[in-house]
């Protein structure tokens, strides 16, 4: 088969006349040279030979150093009509193709990639000697595979240009179109790596730095209160104040040097950083500030809504900020499941006392609360220390209360005279053996010196049978009762 002309009559015509110039040489082998190697895909290896000879050629006008558009010497262009007249033996060249298909049950390639076991593999003629048609005649081979126009077209589909299309939006309402998978982090990075896109600056690593994550923590904080706070940021720009009536006027915003809207305060000589002084100041209910607080509420190791606030303004003032934060930790899946459920301790049975029917302190518990200061209007004259002691009812849970001026013995039975003087006598009267003065150990030695001792016990008890009370009447509780502290 004829595989036609390398060059044609009108590159001839164009190539004929005198070729002077290295800029219209190499142009006219550009043309030959891409003829040849299209040729050569397909199979028509003598070419090979004129493709070194032509980079040999080239290889000369280098080696000469002649420029661009300088004039070629008269060897040179002796040697190039030479090589244009050995090309005009390439016109006369045929090869033969023999292109065959084979089906792929006469594949051998198809033996192992199909899989087969060892003891089949050792007996498979096809794979040791190759189909069995190849040694007989060419007549018997398969007959050549030749496709129409139409199967051709649905094995090699025409190749459709699809246009890209990117829709341009407002600056703002990028950072919500970026596919973020609800991390704080990625969003950052995607930002980072669009940066570096705009800048069109080679980098040679690929991994994020520092100083780019935090150039794309400043531009979702401006583009988040370019949104929510445009009208407040102008006027702050040109008046420095924000509108009048606005809902930060409070918070005595400001702008910093990087244009990112802070809260102001009176924290500028505190040794904290300056994040703390000044917080950025975020919207409430903003999908972006919805994600900052999911990072902190995780990186703080799930911690409740009075926790993640108080972290979170460590950096941010985020507006309705409690109601965000409680929202978060009710919306955290972790921290739903792992919240255990209240349980509700079922109380005991009340005491006999607290059922029977009685005028009221007929039955009653006393305790001590203090100690106050007393302040007299003497000039000079010290405060003193006294103490209140709580008498109540178990039947009507009435309270009566006695000033008592100090912890002494006989301050507790003046208070407890007063108390029977005007309230009557008691069959029954409890004290919770004065264990709530644990925390102040002095206090309490006291108490228990005053009150508990024996000489002590036997001055109240004298006093109970004096004022016609039993002898049993003055109960001590242990502090391991049921009923230990409690009115219930």
């Amino acid at each position: 088969m004829d595989t036609g002309s390398v060059t044609s009559s009108e590159e001839e015509s164009e190539l004929e006349p005198m070729i002077r110039e290295q800029r219209v040489l190499l142009d006219s082998l550009e043309r030959i040279m891409n003829k040849m190697t299209n040729e050569t895909r397909q199979g028509f290896m003598p070419i090979i030979n004129h493709c070194n000879e032509s980079k040999i050629f080239m290889q000369h006008l280098t080696k000469e150093g002649y420029g661009y558009k300088d004039d070629l010497p008269a060897h040179l262009q002796e040697e190039w009509k030479r090589y244009r007249e050995e090309l005009k033996v390439l016109n006369t060249i045929k090869v033969p193709r023999h292109w065959r298909h084979v089906a792929s049950e006469h594949n051998a390639a198809d033996v192992l990639s199909r899989g087969m076991t060892a003891s089949k593999f050792a007996e498979h003629a096809m794979w040791f000697y190759g189909p069995m048609f190849l040694h007989g005649s060419s007549s018997t081979w398969p007959a050549p595979f030749i496709a129409t126009n139409e199967e051709l077209i649905i094995m090699n589909p025409p190749k459709v240009s699809q246009p890209s299309v990117m829709t341009i939006t407002k600056e703002e309402d990028i950072i919500y179109t970026i596919q973020h998978n609800n991390s704080f982090n990625k969003l950052l990075r995607v930002i980072a790596y669009m940066m570096r896109f705009r800048r069109k600056k080679k980098y040679i690593s690929h991994t994020i730095e520092f100083e780019e994550i935090m150039e794309a923590r400043k531009i979702v904080f401006r583009n988040i209160q370019n949104i929510d706070f445009k009208d407040d940021i102008k006027h702050l720009k040109r008046q420095r104040e924000t509108l009048k009536g606005s809902s930060i006027n409070s918070l005595s915003p400001f702008l910093d040097q990087n244009g990112i809207l802070r809260v102001g305060g009176r924290l500028e000589a505190a040794n904290i950083s300056f994040d703390s002084k000044h917080p950025i100041l975020l919207p409430y209910n903003d999908p972006v500030v919805k994600m900052i607080l999911v990072q902190i509420h995780k990186d703080n190791m799930h911690c409740g809504p009075q926790a993640l606030l108080t972290t979170s303004r460590q950096q941010f003032w985020i507006l309705k900020g409690k109601t965000m934060a409680r929202s978060t930790v009710k919306a955290c899946v972790k921290c739903t499941k792992a919240k255990p459920k209240l349980m509700e301790q079922i109380m005991g049975n009340l005491p006999p006392l607290r059922v029977t029917q009685a005028r009221p302190f007929f039955n009653s518990g006393v305790d001590y609360c203090g100690p106050f200061k007393i302040h007299y209007k003497v000039r000079g004259k010290k405060p003193s220390t006294a103490y209140i002691a709580i008498f109540c009812c178990f039947a009507t849970k009435a309270v009566h209360l006695e000033l008592v001026s100090d912890l002494t013995t006989e301050a507790f039975l003046a208070a407890l005279r007063r108390f029977i003087a005007r309230r009557g006598k008691c069959q029954v009267l409890h004290c919770d053996n004065a264990t709530n003065f644990v925390g102040a150990k002095n206090k309490l030695q006291e108490l228990q010196e005053a009150i508990f001792s024996d000489n002590a016990k036997t001055q109240i008890l004298q006093e109970c049978n004096n004022k016609e009370f039993n002898l049993n009447s003055f109960h001590l509780v242990h502090h391991t009762s049921e009923d230990y502290g409690k009115l219930q």
